[in-house]
């Protein structure tokens, strides 16, 4: 089982592709690389929710 720290980080890497993927679009008009780092943070988000059912999951087992 993993930790919350876990599903903490990353939502930060989500955030941090986020904000490089504005930067691409306003710096370069780059759409495909900026397209290419939404998809990664969608990904990133994805995983911490995975992360936090595990975690909720495992702790309504425990109180059972």
């Amino acid at each position: 089982m993993r930790c919350t720290s876990d599903a903490e980080y990353f939502i930060q890497k989500a955030e941090q592709c986020f904000s490089l993927a504005r930067h691409v679009r306003a710096d370069s008009a780059n759409n495909a690389v900026a397209a290419e780092l939404d998809a990664i943070a969608n990904e990133f988000l994805a995983r911490a929710v995975e992360l936090d059912t595990e975690r909720d999951r495992a702790e309504t087992r425990r109180r059972q």
